[in-house]
C-alpha cells in the first residue's frame, strides 16, 4: 500500500494550492471624527450616542457583533452557499477540469449532495474563538484558481454581513421609533 501510494502521489496525483484568509469581523454603528478631519467632534458624538442606543435597545451590540464569525462561518459551509455557487456551473468548473487526475476530479454528473461534500473536503472556515478572526482556507488545483474562490468567498461573506448590520440597524431604529411614538402618546 505505501508503494502505491507513494506512486499515485508522485507520478498521478494532481498538485493542490492553497489560498488562506483571515477575516476579522467588526462591526462599526458610525463615523468617528478625528481632531485632524477638520470637524468640531459633532459625528463622533452623534455615533457614540446611535452606538448606545443601538445597544440600549437590542441592536447589534456585544453578543451579536460575536457571533458574526460564527454566522459567516456556517453560511460559507452551508448547502445553500454551496448551490448558490453552482448555480451555474461556476463551481464546477474548478474542480472537474480535464487536467485533473480521475480520483481528485469532480464528477461532472456529481449531486448537489456530492459537490456539497467536495466542497466541504476543499474549503474550511473556521473561528478562533479568542480572537474571533474566521480562517478561511481554499484548496485548488492551480493557485490562480485558489485565489480566485477564496475572493469570490471574501466577498459573498462581507455581503452576508453588511446585509445582516443593514437589517440590524433598520430594525433597532424602527424599535426606536416605535418606542418613541408610545413615549409621546403616555407623555400626551
Amino acid at each position: 500500500p505505501a508503494a502505491i501510494t507513494a506512486l499515485y502521489s508522485g507520478f498521478v496525483a494532481t498538485p493542490y494550492y492553497v489560498s488562506e484568509a483571515r477575516l476579522a469581523v467588526r462591526e462599526s454603528l458610525g463615523d468617528r471624527a478625528t481632531p485632524d478631519d477638520g470637524s468640531d467632534g459633532t459625528r463622533g458624538a452623534v455615533a457614540g450616542i446611535v452606538r448606545g442606543l443601538s445597544s440600549l435597545l437590542g441592536g447589534l451590540g456585544q453578543s451579536a457583533q460575536s457571533q458574526a464569525p460564527f454566522i459567516l462561518t456556517n453560511y460559507l459551509m452551508s448547502r445553500d452557499y454551496v448551490a448558490k455557487l453552482d448555480r451555474d456551473g461556476w463551481l464546477r468548473a474548478f474542480f472537474s477540469g480535464p487536467g485533473i487526475d480521475r480520483l481528485s476530479r469532480l464528477p461532472v454528473d456529481a449531486t448537489r449532495e456530492d459537490v456539497w461534500r467536495y466542497w466541504t473536503r476543499h474549503v474550511t472556515a473556521a473561528v478562533d474563538r479568542r480572537s474571533e478572526i474566521v480562517l478561511l482556507r481554499v484548496r485548488a488545483f492551480s493557485a490562480r484558481d485558489a485565489q480566485l474562490l477564496a475572493e469570490r468567498v471574501v466577498e459573498d461573506g462581507e455581503a452576508l454581513l453588511n446585509d445582516i448590520v443593514v437589517k440590524s440597524r433598520a430594525g433597532s431604529i424602527q424599535r426606536a421609533r416605535e418606542q418613541l411614538d408610545r413615549a409621546r402618546i403616555r407623555y400626551e
